[in-house]
């Protein structure tokens, strides 16, 4: 078991009491008070709303105790129903530093540096191929059954929220999802959220998902803010590397749309030959087609929330004609660009 003395208190700023608000926002909705949550973490509501403690791993795992011992619900389903309360702004210095990285997938990578440095939970273990996401859970400690379940769930229901929110309705893309435990009525809720079906008493706790998303821009998207929060997280700045050659690339085509450049061009403008591009992109987890079909697909997004018409927005984001751009769309964001019409709100204008 995990004891004050023998765990560390290092977290990023905030992120403590937002799980400690979140907590008792789930204790909430099952009846249970206030009183029985905090009992033996010494802290007050008034202390949590009002931000005048942060919160440690092992207050927070009193709190989970209560919650499971106060709750007819399964651990996992507890852990899950919780994690889908978050959103980016809710936690801390930690989510602002998310909100504010380029895409996703330097917030992810913002992420490996912060779990590296800070003693949390769970540890996520990142890969990235050249067009999937994987993301393995563990418990960073020994924890006991009931305690390991409700992470395990906290952690999946966290990411079908904050993935839920960068997609805004979005096809959500996931490819295979696996828990290491028996099969659970909760699961079939999480097969409904993911849209995947679930493999139970796999050999992990897996999340499998379209690497694509990680272009998806964060909603605050400032890299000066984003390495001043991940300092405070991190006590230290991240290193400033050399921008990746994915992004230089998405930024060249971005410029010449609805001209689709060659790789021959793209290459000779970042001074390399095509085959050294080819083998940076692949170390960004990219090829060269499916890079420029993403950008293409970006430009679309831009155009078709902004309630240009479907053949309009073909042409200027380069596609050949709008059938071949409603098949691309399809394939690469798993609906229909009149169904993303929709679910963005955008007026569709008449079709000329």
């Amino acid at each position: 078991m995990i004891t004050a003395q023998n765990i560390s208190s290092q977290r990023a700023p905030g992120f403590g009491l937002a799980n400690a608000r979140f907590l008792l926002l789930q204790a909430q909705s099952c009846g249970i008070s206030d009183q029985q949550m905090l009992a033996k973490t010494g802290l007050t509501r008034p202390q949590i709303d009002l931000g005048l403690a942060d919160v440690s791993i092992d207050q927070e795992l009193s709190m989970i105790d209560a919650l499971l011992l106060n709750s007819a619900s399964e651990p996992l389903a507890q852990g899950f129903a919780t994690g889908l309360r978050y959103r980016l702004a809710s936690l801390g210095v930690l989510g602002m530093a998310m909100a504010s990285s380029r895409d996703a997938r330097a917030a992810l990578d913002m992420i490996r540096r912060y779990l590296a440095c800070a003693d949390n939970l769970t540890q996520i273990h990142i890969h990235i191929s050249r067009d999937e996401l994987r993301l393995e859970f563990r418990c960073r400690h020994r924890l006991s059954e009931a305690r390991e379940r409700f992470v395990t769930g906290r952690e999946f229901g966290i990411l079908a929220a904050l993935q839920g929110e960068l997609l805004a309705g979005g096809a959500r893309n996931v490819r295979a999802l696996s828990l290491v435990y028996p099969r659970l009525p909760v699961m079939a809720e999480m097969e409904q959220v993911f849209g995947c079906a679930l493999q139970a008493s796999a050999a992990g706790n897996v999340f499998c998902g379209d690497a694509s998303q990680l272009l998806l821009t964060m909603p605050l998207q400032n890299p000066v803010a984003a390495n001043a929060c991940e300092s405070l997280c991190t006590g230290e700045s991240s290193v400033a590397d050399e921008e990746r050659t994915s992004h230089k690339v998405q930024r060249l085509v971005a410029r010449t749309l609805p001209d689709v450049p060659d790789m021959a061009a793209v290459a000779a403008e970042l001074c390399m030959s095509p085959r050294t591009l080819g083998r940076r992109l692949e170390e960004d987890g990219w090829c060269w087609r499916d890079l420029l079909c993403e950008c293409r697909l970006r430009r679309a997004e831009e155009l078709l929330r902004s309630g240009v018409s479907i053949k309009v927005t073909a042409m200027k984001a380069g596609f050949s004609s709008a059938s071949a751009f409603s098949h691309a769309f399809q394939r690469g964001r798993g609906m229909s660009p009149r169904r993303f019409f929709s679910n963005t709100g955008a007026a569709i204008h008449k079709q000329n």
